[in-house]
């Protein structure tokens, strides 16, 4: 069992003997990365790594920087938008000294937003992700948001079907809004066996369609609306809960507000149609029977467990606390203008190949460029340069270059720099969200942070109540982009996330 100081050489030696297992058992075309959660054990890491390389160096061909996607080595908080086939996480924190106490000091995910660093950090996988930890989850005591969702997943990874016999039913458990009861009370009329409040894996799910045993369930549905942000369960609910949720077997399907209440016939459709579709994919073969619990005692020893909502018993009208919509949210559909890259950019000389340009000749095109296109990521840059000087590429000590120019740029203040991105005045930065002609005019890693959470909160608006994944998608579409692979999904979900927060702190790259 590995041991923690400021790192945790015990789990740095097994990550590095997996990353060399990875590379003689894959195959050549698919890339590794490794996420630790903080930066001295990243740096052990890279250190055993460099030691190990000169040891096996058959493997070497492995760590080329040449590589469409390179092999890397990075911590919780700098790992946004890398994506790797496989990914190594290494938890690190874990007992100390003889006595095997545990700190509950989790670094970077005691922090604000560290839940959303660690979401990020386990999403980085497209096929594989090991898990390399000394510490157990009951070992977590801490009841900061980032360390509570360590121990949740840590509990997934041990193991995923235990947590689904911690399921519970109250009998008596009430809607937490008139809408919600509204839904209940039209699905029995139709028949259906209804329960409120269902628990699962520390969440809860609204309400919960019955199969036909009486005992598991076919369906859950979420019902979102102006009470969703309000009640009691909202800050846990988020498209990582349902993502987990749906990998243990429910299939989750949302009612929103406003449309239930210009036809609450055609969303009951909709729900029986999801229902039909559930049953036929047998899921509730795989969602065992819950435990039912003592709902006196919960209800007597959890004051906030209404939320603060009235029941709609209280009401004569059961959408009287429902969101309707609201007149200062846009319903006409959104549209984005093209973005519009510069066209009229010479080479600085008529004579000198770009390898010879000194900083003087190249730092008017630079700006030029950023005054135009501000923000403006760095490769777009050099490939405006590129097309100047009618290069073909613009690679090696050429590219090491041209970055450098652009660097000190950043330094001498003729332009301003963050990350990757560059922009000439602050008002760029409120640019509003710029559409791709086609897939190849920006990557999705080089459109700005700021156009990005712009773009979903005006998508938001327009799509009020809709799930996560609607909203991304929707961007995705409007941005350009007609496919929304894994890349584009993370990093829409990353600005997403940034919406909501509202935070400062975006992947600048």
């Amino acid at each position: 069992t590995g041991r923690y100081g400021r790192t945790n050489r015990v789990e740095a030696e097994k990550i590095v003997d997996l990353v060399f297992e990875c590379f003689r058992s894959i195959p050549n075309n698919e890339s590794v990365g490794v996420v630790t959660l903080n930066q001295t054990q990243m740096d052990l890491v890279q250190d055993l790594i460099d030691t190990r390389r000169a040891q096996e160096p058959d493997t070497e061909e492995r760590f080329s920087g040449e590589l469409k996607e390179p092999f890397f080595i990075k911590n919780l908080e700098n790992v946004q938008g890398d994506e790797r086939d496989h990914i190594i996480l290494g938890i690190g924190y874990g007992p100390v000294g003889d006595s095997g106490a545990v700190p509950q000091r989790f670094g970077p995910l005691n922090r604000q937003g560290g839940e959303r660093r660690l979401n990020v950090a386990i999403s980085r996988a497209r096929k594989s992700l090991t898990v390399v930890h000394s510490l157990r989850s009951s070992q977590i005591t801490s009841e900061s948001v980032g360390a509570r969702l360590l121990r949740r997943y840590l509990e997934y990874v041990a193991d995923p079907t235990t947590l689904l016999n911690q399921m519970v039913v109250d009998p008596a458990a009430e809607p937490e809004s008139p809408f919600e009861d509204s839904v209940r009370s039209a699905l029995q009329q139709r028949g259906y066996k209804i329960a409120s409040q269902v628990g699962a894996l520390g969440y809860r799910i609204d309400l919960g369609i019955y199969a036909e045993d009486g005992e598991t369930f076919d369906l859950g549905i979420e019902c979102d609306g102006a009470t969703y942000h309000r009640g009691q369960a909202a800050r846990d609910r988020d498209w990582q809960r349902q993502a987990v949720l749906e990998d243990l077997g429910w299939t989750i399907h949302r009612v929103w507000s406003t449309a239930w209440i210009r036809d609450s016939a055609s969303e009951l459709d909709k729900i029986e149609d999801a229902l039909a579709a559930a049953k036929a994919l047998n899921y509730a073969k795989v969602i065992p029977t819950p435990q039912r619990i003592d709902t006196s005692e919960t209800l007597s020893t959890n004051p906030e467990n209404d939320g603060g909502m009235q029941s709609a018993n209280d009401n004569e009208s059961p959408f009287e606390f429902v969101e309707r919509e609201d007149p200062n949210h846009p319903t006409e559909p959104v549209s984005f203008e093209g973005y519009r890259p510069i066209n009229d950019l010479t080479s600085a000389s008529k004579y000198n190949e770009l390898r010879e340009e000194p900083y003087r000749r190249i730092l008017p095109l630079i700006k030029k460029v950023v005054e135009f296109e501000g923000p403006v990521h760095m490769d777009l840059v050099i490939e405006r340069i590129r097309i100047a000087y009618a290069l073909g590429r613009v690679r090696g000590s050429t590219r090491d270059q041209m970055v450098n120019y652009i660097q000190r740029a950043g330094r001498d203040n003729e332009v301003k720099i963050r990350g990757n991105f560059l922009w000439s005045t602050d008002a760029q930065l409120q640019r509003a969200p710029r559409r791709n002609s086609d897939a190849k005019e920006r990557s999705i890693g080089q459109i700005p942070p700021t156009e990005l959470v712009e773009a979903i909160r005006r998508i938001s608006e327009t799509m009020f109540g809709a799930k996560v994944d609607d909203v991304v998608v929707e961007t995705a579409r409007l941005l350009g982009f007609r496919r929304t692979g894994q890349i584009v999904r993370g990093r829409l979900n990353e600005a997403y996330s940034d919406f909501k927060a509202d935070t400062d702190d975006m992947g600048w790259g």
